[in-house]
């Protein structure tokens, strides 16, 4: 949360030297990637192409990039930021799936898990807006897009990476507010309690 409010140079602290970079959050970014990678893997050679197969590959894409460019520059306390308000909503968002399928077996509580499945996606949509979308836009894209060019050098390697990537998915994530939302109302006006999340 510091960070979320922070306004100071932290935001744009760069480690150069490898012994700079904490272990842990080093850790962390492996695993990162590793899971976009294996996702992608999976879109693409696994599961069934949906309708939205061409967004959602070129999201597993650009996040792949956007990390090894983030931590090829260095920017930690950005990373993190990054990160946080774009997995924050997810949580509700596969829990929302999960009831949806449980949902789906003949149970007596299968209304109590539809009616849960419904508040969290709603939850969901309202907290993709607000992190994905309006944090990302004043936090992120403000701050990185528009003052970094006065704290980091523009020789670093691999920046327009860095910039394109942000910019990708940002508008990435307004694509996918709009269908997600589309397809709430859509299923919502036809009197379904849960959305297809196989749509």
């Amino acid at each position: 949360y510091q960070l979320l409010s922070d306004k100071n140079d932290k935001f744009f602290h760069i480690c150069h030297v490898n012994d700079e970079f904490p272990r842990d959050m080093l850790i962390s970014s492996l695993f990162q990637t590793a899971y976009y990678i294996q996702s992608l893997y999976s879109a693409v050679f696994v599961n069934s192409r949906s309708y939205y197969f061409s967004s959602l590959v070129a999201h597993r894409s650009f996040t792949i990039l956007l990390q090894i460019a983030s931590y090829s520059i260095g920017f930690v306390n950005a990373g993190v930021i990054i990160e946080f308000l774009h997995d924050s909503n997810q949580i509700f968002f596969n829990l929302s799936k999960f009831f949806h399928y449980i949902a789906l077996g003949n149970l007596k509580e299968k209304k109590i898990f539809e009616n849960i499945s419904l508040g969290l996606i709603s939850f969901s949509i309202f907290l993709w807006t607000y992190t994905r979308v309006w944090l990302y836009y004043k936090i992120v894209l403000q701050n990185i897009l528009y003052d970094s060019h006065l704290k980091v050098p523009p020789n670093v390697c691999l920046l327009m990476l860095f910039y394109l990537s942000l910019i990708v998915i940002a508008i990435l994530n307004v694509y996918w507010l709009f269908l997600i939302t589309s397809t709430f109302f859509e299923c919502f006006s036809k009197n379904y309690l849960v959305i297809d999340f196989k749509k």
